[in-house]
């Protein structure tokens, strides 16, 4: 049931946005300035005494429906951190992770083969339709997607105000609706959807580890990030050979997660057996930590001396218990060849190519491994294609002019069992012998 309501939200605020129109008041002001302590709403500047300009008198867009969708799902985290394809055109810059991660998992469409329609404005049935199926209801059975309101009034997500001769839809209708949604109960129970996307002031800060459809591994928690400072994550697995490896993250979404990508590319290199037994987690509540995080990587510190020299940063600390496992598959991935191009914005596109067919199925990662025996991973992958796969990291991201080693592929997914224990399975390449320019 959870997943399903996940995904009609999506769908709903994906395809647009439509309400009658009431003039910013105490009332909905008062909704824009809740969402936007729960990271949910965003203004689009800033007034004169330094507050955020919701707008709240505008119509409000398809790009921004997309966007405040993602956030209530959750998701802004893994839409900015993810590079995602398109076909269309005519996306704001700002707007293109929330649209193309609603594109990529097949929550929005265009309204052509290369326009999204993003500038255009949406209206209230359609609005309320999406939200009571986000909430487990369904159109056509539960309510008439023409007569929303009718529903939406019985369950006191709305108090009478929208029907068919309501006009014109505004921002500040939908903060109105969207506060009073977030404290509905859900279909057939007690939990609302603010309990449920943990954002209740009850809620008991929890981290997990979760899998998807498509076998990759997520460590996500409930806790809420500062809209502006967002938050950085700093993790710890300790093997059952009595070895530490760390990693870290960091992002501006309201929603701390970690997605493991090609994380455990590493365990490839482990002998036979090497489990996972313990992943410790600290949330820092601001992104900016992350340098001293990265310095920390080149110190030969333990996890309590990092966090110390952090402590003022600390929001929570977890510890998770699944243990993970690794099944090598073998070396099945043929690398044919590879190519580097550096970009003016400091980022450089490494681009593998491959002999054979590309799953779409978990994630890949490219791995370098210096002569010296250390190694560096590309967690993130532009795009699948026929037969090659690129890839996107800083300038010098595997090493400094000159260093030299050998890049291999992995490709890796994950499940989870019955007990909650994680079987990583890892696909590794041959590897090719290559010097940074």
């Amino acid at each position: 049931m959870k997943k399903a309501i996940i995904l009609l939200i999506v769908l709903g605020f994906c395809l647009g946005l439509a309400l009658p129109a009431f003039a910013a008041d105490e009332e909905s002001q008062a909704a824009a300035e809740e969402l936007y302590e729960l990271g949910l709403f965003s203004g689009v500047g800033t007034n004169e005494d330094g507050t955020p300009d919701f707008d709240l008198d505008r119509e409000p867009t398809r790009n921004e429906a997309v966007t405040m969708l993602v956030r209530l799902l959750g998701k802004e985290e893994e839409a900015l951190a993810g590079t995602w394809d398109t076909p269309f055109t005519d996306v704001a810059g700002w707007a293109k992770p929330y649209v193309g991660y609603a594109y990529a998992n097949g929550l929005t469409k265009g309204t052509g083969e290369t326009t999204f329609g993003g500038s255009s404005t949406v209206s209230a049935t359609q609005y309320l339709t999406f939200v009571l199926r986000a909430m487990g209801y369904v159109s056509g059975t539960d309510f008439q997607w023409n007569r929303a309101w009718e529903l939406s009034d019985a369950i006191g997500m709305t108090d009478g105000r929208y029907n068919a001769d309501s006009g014109s839809f505004l921002r500040g209708d939908v903060a109105i609706i969207s506060w009073n949604a977030l404290r509905v109960p859900l279909k057939g129970g007690s939990e609302t959807l603010l309990e449920y996307l943990g954002l209740s002031e009850e809620a008991e800060p929890k981290a997990w580890y979760e899998t998807d459809e498509k076998g990759n591994l997520f460590i996500r928690t409930n806790l809420n990030a500062d809209s502006w400072n967002g938050f950085a994550i700093l993790l710890r697995w300790k093997l059952s050979n009595g070895m530490s490896i760390y990693d870290c993250e960091y992002g501006k979404g309201f929603k701390a997660v970690y997605r493991l990508l090609s994380s455990l590319s590493w365990m490839c290199e482990m002998p036979a057996g090497t489990t996972i037994v313990r992943t410790d987690i600290t949330f820092f509540n601001d992104s900016s930590v992350i340098d001293t995080i990265y310095k920390q990587m080149n110190e030969r510190l333990d996890y309590e001396e990092r966090v110390d020299q952090l402590c003022g940063y600390v929001a929570w600390q977890f510890s998770l218990d699944n243990q993970i496992r690794m099944e090598e598959k073998g070396s099945t991935i043929r690398f044919t060849s590879f190519s580097l191009e550096q970009h003016d914005n400091e980022t450089e596109t490494y681009t593998a190519y491959i002999d054979g067919e590309i799953s779409p199925d978990g994630e890949y990662g490219l791995v370098f491994r210096v002569k010296s025996g250390s190694q560096l991973h590309g967690y993130s992958y532009i795009r699948r294609a026929e037969g090659y796969l690129t890839f996107t990291r800083g300038h010098y991201g595997f090493g400094e002019s000159g260093t030299e080693g050998y890049f291999y592929l992995t490709h890796c997914t994950h499940r989870m069992e019955e007990n909650g224990d994680i079987v990583f399975q890892c696909v590794r390449s041959n590897e090719l012998l290559y010097k940074i320019d």
